[in-house]
């Protein structure tokens, strides 16, 4: 039987095909969403970073193996053979844990009856005080007696207690003694091949192949979007500058650099010679290394360089290019764009020693800023000429006056 649909003004038929359209491109849009939130800047330069620095632990891996796997080998060569020595005691040893066992179970006894006899000799003390008290002691009365022997139990106890605890000690001491020669070798091989293990370590950790299975599937699913707040690989890298101040609708707050996000080699020597943004720093003694007088931790890099420090992008931390052919250049490759609202962009390369002279203002020689000191010398140079200048122009109109 047909129904027909004569109250309603639409067709519910074509509502339904509208509306699963809407809901399809609802869809669409939201994946496209988390994709393009999750498509930053930095993670781009990060999965390059750990690709290098891959590479380079490989490298210095093979190369440190090629060195000592002569003297690796003899190590634990001599390792395995000081264990297979030990196995081939395993069962003198078995017979020696097990007479510590029953030991043990004696000693377990033993304490149980000196505890509870501690409890009857400070009873029987009690009572032989009290005849004391009372005028009554007599030293062959019951209390008395019963003291004496208690006490005399207490002492032999003890005797017995003291000889389970030396041969629990003595059998211990054989364990340790033929274990001895197996930690000596272990830490012996441990000691020459540390820096070996740590970099195979490290190279467990940053190449998926040499990972276990369920590593491998954590390495691939830790950074996907909504869980890669679990433990994710690829984050921003952030420093809080807590000397520096910025304003933030008149509130403010302490600094927080970001440039670490794509520049993560930037304290580690082994970068020196890799492109940006992984190079180092080209001076880690005097600017960014942990013993340099202005280490990352504490200064970031905006510090010095301006910027905008909570960016992180190639164009959200207003890098400014030296020239035009620069310029055009950023413009092809990194899609560059000048932010033109924040006051304080970030200073080209070549002048990048401007920015020392923020706290830097009355030394007379600052290493390590020689184009600095040059401009400041020019300047003070010009000041000097000018004030002459306008002398002798002064005395010329005086003279010219008179």
């Amino acid at each position: 039987m047909n129904y027909q649909n004569d109250e309603r003004y639409w067709n519910i038929s074509l509502l339904n095909k509208w509306f699963a359209f809407a809901a399809f491109l609802w869809t669409l849009s939201m994946i496209w969403m988390f994709i393009d939130d999750n498509d930053d800047e930095f993670k781009y330069y990060q999965n390059q970073y750990y690709s290098i620095l891959k590479d380079k632990t490989e490298s210095d891996y093979n190369e440190l193996y090629a060195e000592v796997s002569d003297i690796k080998n003899q190590l634990e060569s001599e390792l395995e053979s000081k264990k297979l020595m030990l196995d081939s005691q395993k069962y003198f040893i078995q017979s020696i844990n097990d007479s510590i066992q029953k030991i043990k179970d004696q000693y377990a006894k033993v304490t149980i009856d000196w505890k509870g006899l501690i409890v009857a000799v400070d009873v029987a003390k009690y009572l032989v005080e009290k005849e004391k008290t009372g005028h009554k002691y007599n030293e062959k009365s019951e209390a008395t007696l019963n003291f004496n022997s208690l006490n005399h139990k207490k002492k032999n106890l003890k005797k017995e207690k003291e000889s389970l605890e030396i041969s629990m000690s003595n059998f211990n001491s054989i364990i340790e003694q033929l274990n001895q020669e197996v930690k000596i070798a272990e830490d012996k091989r441990n000691q020459e091949l540390k820096r070996l293990d740590l970099l195979s370590n490290q190279l467990i950790k940053l190449d998926r192949n040499k990972m276990t299975l369920g590593n491998q599937i954590a390495d691939m699913v830790r950074d996907l979007p909504i869980i890669d707040f679990l433990d994710s690989k690829l984050e921003v890298k952030q420093t809080v500058v807590s000397d520096i101040k910025y304003d933030v609708n008149f509130a403010t707050v302490a600094t927080v650099d970001r440039c670490a996000s794509c520049h993560m080699g930037i304290d580690d020597p082994k970068f020196l010679n890799e492109n940006q943004p992984h190079t180092a720093h080209p001076n880690l003694e005097l600017i960014g290394g942990s013993l340099s007088p202005h280490p990352f931790n504490e200064f970031g890099c905006t510090s010095c360089h301006s910027g905008r420090s909570r960016g992180t992008g190639f164009s959200s931390t207003v890098h400014m290019p030296f020239d035009t052919e620069e310029k055009k250049d950023w413009e092809e490759k990194y899609d560059w764009e000048m932010m033109h609202h924040w006051l304080q962009p970030m200073f080209p390369s070549e002048y990048s020693q401007a920015g020392c002279f923020k706290c830097h203002t009355e030394q007379p020689y600052l290493k390590g800023a020689e184009k600095l000191q040059l401009g400041i010398t020019l300047i003070k140079k010009m000041d000097v000429m000018l004030v002459i200048i306008l002398r002798i122009f002064l005395k010329i109109i005086i003279l010219v006056q008179i």
